[in-house]
């Protein structure tokens, strides 16, 4: 039996659902690792300028900047939801190109019809780029500290 346009288009949708979802939480452990460190030592120094210059001198230690660990942040929900991504993105400093994979993935799945898929893909090769270049560098050695 022949498929319908429909019912292959409804499959191929249901197929790449898993995928958008891989997408989102490499997105989420990203940014929330990287950049939500760094803006809550920015606000708790009160240097705004250290945004684009991230530095020890300028803001200070990071560890400072996400929940303490103790005996009581095991069952605190907030220290998962900031210090694994954050340890993550310290150990695997290689994740924009795992996103960036992703993203390539989803435009082959998609034959390159996809505005969400190209959108992934945009986004994607921003953070490498951004992840990659001396910012990037400069952020990573200030978070290792």
């Amino acid at each position: 039996m022949t498929q319908s346009i429909d019912e292959r288009a409804i499959g191929r949708r249901r197929s790449a659902r898993p995928l958008t979802v891989a997408l989102w939480v490499v997105l989420g452990i990203y940014l929330i690792g990287t950049f939500l460190t760094l803006t809550v030592a920015v606000v708790r120094s009160g240097d705004y300028g250290a945004l684009l210059a991230p530095g020890l001198e300028r803001l200070g230690d990071p560890k400072d900047s996400i929940p303490v660990i103790g005996p009581e942040s095991v069952w605190n929900p907030l220290f998962w939801l900031v210090a694994l991504p954050h340890a993550i993105v310290l150990y695997f400093p290689q994740l924009p190109v795992v996103g960036l994979t992703l993203a390539g993935i989803a435009l082959v799945v998609a034959r390159g019809r996809s505005v969400q898929a190209a959108a992934w893909a945009v986004v994607w090769v921003a953070l490498t780029v951004l992840a990659f270049s001396p910012f990037g560098e400069t952020l990573h050695n200030w978070l290792l500290d």
